[in-house]
């Protein structure tokens, strides 16, 4: 026991030693590129030629003023190679510029084969802020702003965000919308199972062992060399791919068809509460400011439900002169005006029959009790009102059938 203690002992020190050895490597090397951050450029919307040098380049993008006209306005650093792309430059942004060189300092030293994937590599940049922008190359590059008054882009998304608010009930009630979220589901349903299966048949210790190690960097670089070949791969024959979407459209539709049409009307609210809510999130993020977002959002939100019905209102008011909608009735209501129709035509009838267009033989002819309907034409008591309700004012026809026969 005390042999093993010895060695377990051994090997926790060792640890603690090489884990203080990377800590001073790694920033022992991170303060010794301090010198290799050139000073800062105005970057403006003219190209700016750089001959590389070794160092981090630091550009200012500089803020616009924050106006109502620039609500869909956009800005991007974009960057053009002389001599070819260079697949391993660096890009930062960040409103402070410490920032930018620290960020530097550890991607070119810790994580810098991670930061050389495209996917890190951001050029929008916010316009309403002073943006600094760090960029590393080893090849000539030409440098500028892109500035836009409205992005089409983000325009499309407020539009589109609006549309999912203000036509949210319509949208839940229509079929083809579960046609299309089932059909997506279809696709992304073979990926899920095949991830699925890969997790179960993998050991528990060896994925445990892989997250504490590489993490989400581990994750990054297996989906960068795996799914880009991959997607190559499928683009090469997109023949398959069409014919893979249209028989899982086909069948998402058909179990859509059979199963998954909701017809309870709390399903179908909550699937509009659900797009309302992915419209409003649509048109938050398409505004570059968060005051204008919020704004923006409050005011569709007040529009829909507020001053569109009271636009509605004084339209049916002043200008469309519609006629006010018929109250339902009530029980009593509906038996008493029962009452006054029956009553109506019952003397309409005798004034028919009174009249010179009545066919007298003929219509007595076929009638059983031609006494009974001779007292009614004459005035007499028909028993045919008051007979044919009972207390409750529900029509009672084996009692006139009864007093019929009698």
């Amino acid at each position: 026991l005390a042999k093993w203690t010895f060695v377990y002992g051994l090997f926790v020190i060792m640890r603690s030693l090489l884990f203080h050895i990377v800590l001073f490597i790694f920033f022992f090397t991170a303060s010794s590129i301090s010198d290799e951050v050139s000073e800062e450029i105005i970057l403006t919307e003219t190209a700016v030629s750089i001959i590389p040098d070794g160092k981090l380049k630091i550009f200012i993008a500089p803020a616009r003023p924050l106006t109502i006209s620039r609500i869909l306005s956009s800005s991007s650093i974009q960057i053009q190679f002389l001599d070819g792309e260079d697949p391993n430059y660096f890009l930062f942004t960040s409103i402070n510029k410490s920032s930018v060189i620290e960020n530097y300092k550890l991607n070119m030293h810790f994580l810098g084969w991670l930061y050389r994937f495209q996917i890190w590599k951001s050029s929008r940049i916010n316009p309403f802020s002073n943006i600094y922008v760090g960029i590393s190359c080893s090849k000539p590059y030409l440098v500028w702003l892109d500035e836009k008054l409205v992005d089409f882009g983000l325009l499309t998304s407020l539009f589109v965000g609006i549309l999912l608010f203000s036509f949210a009930t319509a949208i839940s009630r229509s079929e083809f919308t579960y046609y299309i979220l089932c059909s997506v589901v279809g696709f992304l349903l073979p990926l899920f199972l095949l991830l699925f299966f890969i997790f179960r048949r993998l050991p528990l210790k060896t994925a445990t062992a892989a997250f504490y190690v590489g993490g989400t960097g581990t994750f990054l670089y297996f989906l960068h060399s795996w799914g880009l070949p991959t997607l190559k791969l499928l683009l090469n024959y997109s023949n398959f791919i069409i014919a893979y979407l249209i028989v899982m459209s086909a069948l998402s539709c058909a179990v859509v068809y059979r199963y998954f049409i909701p017809v309870h009307p709390k399903s179908v609210q909550l699937v509009g509460h659900f797009f309302s809510i992915v419209g409003i999130f649509v048109m938050f993020m398409s505004c570059q400011e968060v005051v204008f977002g919020s704004i923006f959002v409050v005011f569709v939100i007040f529009a829909k439900y507020m001053f569109i019905k009271k636009i509605r209102t004084l339209n049916q008011k002043f200008l469309w002169n519609q006629p006010a909608p018929i109250p339902l009735l009530s029980e009593s209501e509906y038996i008493n005006q029962g009452r006054i129709e029956t009553a109506r035509n019952l003397e309409n009838l005798r004034a028919f029959a009174k009249s010179p267009d009545f066919d007298t033989w003929h219509i007595l002819g076929r009638l059983e009790n031609t006494q009974r309907f001779i007292s009614f034409v004459n005035g007499e008591s028909d028993g045919i009102h008051e007979s044919s309700f009972a207390s409750n004012g529900h029509i009672r026809g084996s009692s006139s059938d009864t007093s019929d026969s009698d």
